[in-house]
């Protein structure tokens, strides 16, 4: 459920070392309102998209670093 006519957001999770993880997100995504929400999309939806995954990414990595020990 949401806006969007299709969405879907899968989560990858690789090993590429000793103690690391690569994740990769994959989005797959159709906007509603057939040919307006295509423009919607091409002017700015994709970039707001693109910008809050971004803004994301350090989160999760905080989030998912080993803590430091005391």
């Amino acid at each position: 459920r949401g806006p969007f006519a299709f969405w879907r957001h899968e989560h990858r999770f690789e090993p590429v070392g000793t103690g690391r993880t690569r994740i990769t997100e994959t989005i797959e995504y159709r906007p509603p309102l057939g040919i307006l929400g295509r423009i919607a999309d091409v002017l700015f939806l994709r970039r707001m998209l693109e910008r809050a995954f971004a803004f994301r990414e350090p989160a999760i990595r905080a989030a998912l670093s080993p803590t430091p020990a005391r």
